[in-house]
């Protein structure tokens, strides 16, 4: 399945395809994890908002054409932490 989010240009400016995705069907409790596939390149003049493409995995709890909130997790990272102990004081 999939979710057509439409977000504003300076959003779109700083997603990129494979980040995380946290979808909530309107009136559930449920979520359900997807990731950005495609990011469209046209921006509607009038509204100033593109369209970005999200891969859901199929539930038949979900519904074709109803609404959700997705939360994209952009500029997020996993870097790994040294210890105090790897730092050099001269």
């Amino acid at each position: 399945m999939e979710l057509l989010a439409r977000l504003p240009q300076t959003d779109l400016a700083r997603l990129s395809v494979g980040v995380p995705v946290t979808v909530t069907p309107v009136g559930s409790t449920r979520s359900y994890q997807g990731t950005v596939w495609q990011i469209s390149p046209i921006i509607d003049p009038q509204t100033r908002q593109g369209v970005a493409r999200i891969a859901i995995p199929y539930d038949r709890d979900l519904r074709p054409g109803g609404f959700a909130t997705a939360s994209i997790r952009a500029g997020s990272t996993d870097a790994p932490m040294l210890p105090e102990s790897a730092v050099l004081n001269d």
